[in-house]
């Protein structure tokens, strides 16, 4: 056998023998995807599918194809063939492509007429540096992920998530009375953090079940404890751990079965475990309290208060940790208020050196929905904004769905699926790639300045990186247009995952689309932003509000179609309440120039609402024998014929042009535009549109304009 081909066997036996999705069988033909990303997540847009395809009974053959589709049903990357399989044949197929979008991708495999969904993946914008001002919880010292850690925390650490917590409990470290070490789970993660250099908050804490200790509270029982410190500190300083927090929700009693702990016990415990640390790690930093905010418990301030109010207390610790959980609410309803009490306790005791942190948070549901998953991710990044300013760094909860409990809202915290028996294991989920666009975005990026306006719904928060400025803006309900100054003459304008547009800016001002769903805009375009400088964003109002417009753009400097020029773009969209509308459109031949737009408002289909409605177009369908085709879901890889039928009701010669659409899941992909005679005697004429669909269409919309009209026309001038 040749050396080729036992590379090729080997190859597709690990295929076939990895961690792959969905196997189909039709007509004794075999297939399996494979991605080899954890989780199926792109950290850049080189994406790579492999695909294996074996034929288990006879030569036969065997028609496959693979689409890949953007999650509003946009086709990403096709391919296919007809393969003719010998017995016990295989082909191996790569798809390989750059993703046009951040986000979630669907694949689609079809072989012999049998359409599969066999898998997802997603593309995240992932800046590769660290923000340190955000981290995330993890669970490996119970398993949680444990064993594929090095790839978890890296793909963690390339989308920005500078701070990690993960404890070194007591229980684990002293697993049998008197023998302190480090357990293999416990190095693992050690190394792991280092390793991406991240910053480790330790929690020392909790039980000791060998000693049948809850909570140290005796003379003996806080001798063993200091035990326990003083051997950690000493084990632990060669991995440059500086951050540490003493226990985990104290104020909860069931918290870890600790049971009931007064302030004054707590207290103790922060006098004898500070000076331990300062001996083997002089520049630790120790956080105290971790205490569960007012949705668990309403005595969070009176325990900070009688803590303090022991002598020597506020000299032992260096910062205090607070979990301000109101996880059925949107963060703007109570987030602040908890954060305001927490700092006016702060002041009351002078205590503004000491550093505040958040080592937990997040928000969860019982119903796994999409809904749900995107309220999670709503919350989450306008959260991000809100406190940024108001404490040093927030580690979020958790990284992983523990998918190891049974109560639906303590699973669902994950920022990633679970790690095992998952149909896709480590799936990102929406909170995870818009934390790690906010991440990429905000790295490095001082203090920010809150900007918005309450009353109005309007939440702007301003992040200063640099010479430039990033802003951040959304509001709670709805959805609303708004005149935004940003001061100069072009902006790039980023989704929720990242995907940027160049703006132009009319005397400083952009139009901008806000929802619940935060939007970011910069007026920064260095090298490196993903700035696509190929968009063209037209903008404007009508008189009319909440209806259609339709939109042809024109290069006029272009080869002339009916004296308005090159066509560029048709386009869709609806006016808002206040009569703005906006449309962006990608010109491959964009350049310093000038283009003309045709723009009608209202129902183009009319014939009597509008005086310049001229006809109604009738469109047939066929496919490439002449048969009539009544579903476009019939189409797939057929040349598409449409007969057009162009009826004149009007009393003079119409010249115009039919722009046909073609869409797919109510995207528009491609426009053919074909000039339009017909005169006033001859009320009928034919025309004929030839497609050949090398891309999905499931409809076709035609747009008839007339010359003999002069609808609005406009000169826009890009710089």
């Amino acid at each position: 056998m040749k050396l080729k081909k036992i590379i090729t066997l080997i190859l597709a036996f690990a295929i076939l023998m990895s961690a792959s999705v969905t196997v189909f069988a039709s007509n004794s033909v075999t297939a399996e995807l494979y991605i080899d990303k954890l989780g199926h997540i792109f950290t850049d847009m080189a994406v790579k599918v492999d695909v294996a395809i074996i034929n288990s009974g006879t030569a036969q053959t065997v028609e496959y194809s693979l689409d890949i589709m953007y999650e509003d049903g946009s086709v990403a990357y096709t391919t296919g063939e007809t393969l003719e399989m010998s017995a016990g044949g295989f082909k191996l197929i790569t798809a390989s492509f750059d993703a046009p979008k951040y986000g979630f991708y669907n694949v689609n495999l079809t072989a012999n007429g049998e359409v599969i969904k066999s898998t997802r993946f997603s593309v995240v914008n992932a800046g590769k540096v660290l923000n340190n001002k955000l981290g995330i919880n993890s669970l490996y010292q119970v398993g949680n992920g444990l064993g594929d850690i090095d790839k978890v925390q890296k793909l963690f650490a390339d989308t920005g998530f500078g701070q990690v917590r993960e404890g070194l409990t007591w229980n684990h470290f002293e697993a049998t009375e008197g023998e302190y070490a480090l357990t293999d789970n416990q190095k693992s993660y050690l190394s792991e953090i280092k390793n991406n250099k991240q910053n480790h908050l330790v929690i020392l804490g909790h039980e000791n079940i060998a000693r049948g200790i809850n909570f140290p509270k005796t003379d003996d029982e806080i001798t063993a404890w200091c035990s326990y410190v003083e051997e950690l500190a000493q084990d632990i300083a060669p991995y440059g751990i500086k951050d540490f927090e003493l226990w985990n929700e104290v104020n909860i009693a069931s918290e870890f079965g600790h049971g009931e702990v007064s302030s004054e016990e707590y207290a103790k415990l922060i006098l004898v475990t500070k000076p331990i640390l300062d001996k083997y790690i002089p520049d630790n930093r120790m956080f105290a309290f971790s205490l569960a905010g007012e949705q668990y418990t309403s005595t969070w301030s009176d325990f900070m208060d009688e803590c303090f109010a022991v002598d020597g207390v506020i000299e032992s610790f260096d910062g205090i940790s607070y979990h301000p959980y109101y996880t059925g609410y949107d963060p703007e309803d109570k987030i602040l208020v908890s954060l305001a009490e927490i700092e006016e306790t702060v002041k009351k005791w002078g205590l503004e050196d000491k550093a505040l942190i958040i080592s937990e948070m997040g928000w969860t549901y019982e119903d796994e929905t999409a809904e749900n998953e995107e309220i999670q991710a709503k919350r989450t990044v306008r959260f991000a904004a809100m406190a940024y300013d108001k404490v040093e760094y927030i580690d979020w909860f958790v990284n992983l769905e523990r998918i190891n409990l049974t109560y639906e809202p303590d699973i669902h915290f994950g920022f990633l699926k679970g790690w095992k028996d998952q149909e896709i294991n480590y799936e990102a989920k929406p909170v995870f790639l818009a934390m790690a666009n906010f991440n990429t975005l905000t790295a490095g990026a001082g203090s920010n300045e809150n900007l918005s306006d309450v009353s109005n719904d309007r939440y702007i928060y301003k992040f200063k990186k640099g010479k430039t400025n990033l802003y951040m803006l959304w509001k709670t309900e709805g959805e609303e247009q708004i005149d935004f100054e940003i001061g100069t003459d072009k902006a790039v304008v980023y989704d929720f995952y990242g995907n940027s547009t160049a703006v132009l800016a009319e005397s400083g001002v952009i139009s901008l689309n806000i929802s619940d769903k935060p939007i970011y805009v910069t007026d920064d375009f260095e090298e490196g932003l993903k700035i696509d400088t190929n968009i063209v964003t037209i903008r404007g109002i009508a008189n009319e509000v909440n209806q259609p417009v339709t939109i042809m753009v024109f290069r006029p400097d272009g080869e002339t179609v009916l004296n308005k020029g090159e066509f560029v773009y048709v386009g869709e969209t609806k006016t808002s309440s206040d009569g703005r509308y906006k449309f962006s459109f990608k010109d491959e031949e964009y350049d310093k120039g000038e283009y003309k737009i045709m723009l009608r408002v209202g129902d183009i289909q009319s014939s009597t609402e509008y005086e310049y409605s001229i006809a109604v177009p009738c469109l047939t369908l066929a496919d490439a024998n002449g048969n009539q085709i009544g579903d476009l879901g019939d189409i797939t890889d057929e040349t598409i014929n449409a007969r057009l039928e162009v009826i004149n009701i009007k009393d003079y010669t119409v010249e115009g042009m039919m722009v046909c659409g073609l869409y797919y899941d109510n995207v528009l992909i491609d426009a053919q535009t074909i000039p339009v005679s017909v005169d006033k005697t001859q009320t009928v004429k034919e025309y004929q549109l030839t497609y050949p669909s090398d891309k999905a269409v499931d409809t076709i919309k035609v747009f008839l304009w007339d010359n003999n009209y002069s609808p609005m026309i406009e000169s826009i001038t890009v710089e």
